[in-house]
């Protein structure tokens, strides 16, 4: 049986950053939609920044106290639009939509960086370059 092999092989095969990265953001909007804190915290990076679109910055533990005070959003859902991968470096552009219960949705835009620390991505930055 050649077909038992190949597919062992197959799965074998590591997975592609670009996975890596559309993975954790399955994971983001899964602990986002549930404000699961603990679950963000292990997906940024200890030096994570937040730039608004108006050009505020926020630290890591700014963030995470911000979502601590919010509530759950009824809608929340990020598409990864491109993976540029530079070394231990990853440049996504996503679309998120969101929104609270009983309101219809917004569509933001960002440009996220991710890092590659200790054999794990994590979010490094995210700057907000839109909405509608």
């Amino acid at each position: 049986m050649i077909a038992t092999p190949l597919l062992a092989l197959l799965l074998m095969q590591p997975v592609s950053v670009d996975q890596q990265i559309r993975t954790r953001y399955v994971a983001w909007d899964a602990a986002y939609r549930e404000m699961n804190l603990d679950a963000l915290d292990r997906l940024l990076d200890s030096e994570f920044t937040l730039v608004t679109e108006r050009g505020t910055i926020l630290s890591k533990s700014s963030y995470l106290a911000r979502l601590a005070k919010a509530d759950r959003p009824g809608v929340y859902e990020t598409t990864v639009l491109r993976v540029k991968v530079t070394g231990s470096r990853a440049t996504v552009h996503t679309s998120e939509k969101s929104g609270d219960k009983g309101k219809p949705p917004s569509t933001h835009f960002y440009i996220d960086t991710w890092i590659l620390r200790d054999g794990h991505w994590r979010m490094l930055q995210s700057r907000t370059t839109g909405e509608r």
